[in-house]
């Protein structure tokens, strides 16, 4: 009965990649990069409003941010602007340039980035002998500290960020993935090799059988191919969102997320129990996903990022990576999401009608 159900499921899989295309879920919201779930008040607001007289892109450029402002008529000779910017929530802002026009680009972003920018308008003549973060203190004038601070969450500029955008993966197929795989079984010392006898020996009724293995791959490759579905991997860091039964994974640079649901891996990985093999097999793991929206994530820095993203379908991991006998080692997590479950059934029933 297990045969059948795995043998139905690896079909399903297949039949509902036709139609992940057409899926686009929802934007998720903001996720921390930890596998301990926060409190909702310590994630940052992702509140698009933008400050009454500055406007900064989102998204727009690839290589910049852009920020434009109003000029004031009156002085707009005697003026020139001083740019600051915080690279996270809580950091002091950092005077990064000057300029005596009305809009400013900041071409030294990282892509996917949040930052947050002030402009703060000063008399020329005035700001000679002040240094960074101070200013003559008079009655009627703040101080530059008061004016460059911490953007703290409760503080309004807060929502006054930018961020260029990061580039979707093209990803690989999994023909020229599997290409790479003629690595041995790594030198491990007694210890390391009584914790993997003991780790494999509990994945062994997990691996799936090669004969099953190549019936899904075959089914899988031309989608992969055509670029419907994506084949990811070399994944750096795992965050887990329990109460979604939600995984994201993270390549080295953050420069994009996969988003998984599983109530059995994300129950794993939020305990004790297997967590580190759990973590293994994630980070050894191909995602075969489709793309999906942007999301905002934080990630183990405190920075915070606003990530290309693709949901995937399903997982194949191996205790040992890109092994050359990956077929006989192979196991693979199939969706958990309930909502890709039901598209999953109504694409088998159209098909077998």
């Amino acid at each position: 009965m297990n045969k059948l159900l795995l043998f139905t499921s690896a079909i399903v899989l297949t039949t509902f990649i036709f139609s992940c295309s057409t899926l686009m879920p929802t934007k998720e919201p903001s996720v921390p990069v930890d596998t301990i779930e926060p409190e909702p008040n310590d994630i940052p607001e992702s509140n698009y409003a933008q400050f009454e007289f500055l406007t900064i892109s989102k998204g727009e450029f690839r290589d910049k941010i852009t920020l434009s402002w109003e000029a004031t008529p009156d002085v707009e000779d005697d003026l020139i602007y001083h740019i600051y910017r915080a690279d996270k929530m809580n950091t002091p802002y950092k005077k990064i340039a000057e300029t005596s026009e009305a809009s400013w680009s900041d071409t030294k972003a990282t892509p996917g980035l949040k930052l947050f920018y002030r402009v703060v308008p000063v008399i020329k003549g005035t700001e000679d002998g002040v240094e960074e973060g101070e200013a003559a203190e008079t009655e009627d004038a703040p101080s530059t500290k008061e004016l460059v601070s911490t953007p703290e969450k409760e503080d309004v500029d807060h929502d006054n960020f930018g961020y260029a955008r990061s580039t979707y993966p093209s990803g690989t197929s999994f023909n020229a993935l599997t290409r790479t795989y003629n690595w041995g079984i790594p030198k491990m010392t007694a210890a390391q090799r009584k914790q993997a006898k003991s780790d494999t020996e509990y994945l062994k009724e997990k691996v799936l059988h090669p004969v099953k293995l190549n019936m899904t791959l075959m089914m899988i490759t031309p989608h992969l191919n055509s670029g419907k579905v994506v084949a990811l991997t070399n994944f750096k860091a795992v965050s887990v969102v329990r109460r979604k039964r939600m995984i994201y994974l993270f390549d080295k640079d953050y420069s994009y997320v996969v988003a998984f649901t599983s109530s059995h891996v994300s129950r794993i990985l939020s305990s004790r129990t297997r967590k580190s093999l759990y973590e293994r097999l994630m980070f050894n793991s191909v995602a075969f996903g489709a793309k999906d929206e942007e999301i905002e994530v934080i990630d183990d820095k405190g920075y915070t990022r606003i990530l290309p993203s693709f949901k995937s379908i399903a997982l194949a991991t191996q205790y040992y990576p890109k092994t050359r006998n990956w077929k006989n080692e192979t196991i693979l997590f199939v969706t958990g999401d309930k909502e890709l479950q039901r598209e999953m059934r109504k694409v088998q029933d159209r098909n077998n009608r």
